[in-house]
């Protein structure tokens, strides 16, 4: 049985908090100055730190909850439970096309080769997908 360790936990949350936002600190530095932009990603620290610390509290009151949806059956019941469900599947379709459009834009930045970006997104979706087809996080916490 694979577990995921503390190793493999301090990476992985540190990968989610980061997440694709890291790609644009430059751009927000640059529009906003190095002080307000420091300042303005602290702000952004200290509000990701807190919201983790409500989740792990709601988390240790309520241990029948384990995503989104089950905590929309708490609040709402059945339709609470369908509307955030679906709202979670809408944001993750999202966030996996920003990553692989993210990926798409990297490769095509860094090769020299002819192919379009629409080869790189396949490339990205292909290896997105055969990444996401493990469904534990003990046999993934490597990659973090």
């Amino acid at each position: 049985m694979f577990k995921v360790g503390l190793l493999g936990t301090a990476g992985l949350m540190m990968k989610t908090q980061i997440g694709l936002g890291v790609l644009s600190i430059p751009a927000t530095f640059d529009a906003l100055g190095l002080i307000t932009g420091i300042l303005c990603l602290l702000a952004v620290g200290v509000i990701t730190t807190w919201s983790d610390w409500v989740v792990g509290v709601f988390k240790l009151r309520h241990r029948n909850v384990y995503a989104i949806d089950d905590a929309g059956d708490m609040m709402f019941g059945r339709v609470g439970r369908e509307f955030f469900g679906f709202a979670m599947w809408l944001y993750w379709v999202f966030v996996s096309g920003a990553g692989v459009l993210s990926l798409s834009i990297g490769l095509n930045a860094v090769s020299s080769h002819g192919a379009c970006t629409a080869v790189f997104v396949v490339t990205a979706a292909v290896l997105g997908f055969a990444l996401s087809s493990i469904r534990t996080l003990g046999r993934m916490s490597w990659l973090a």
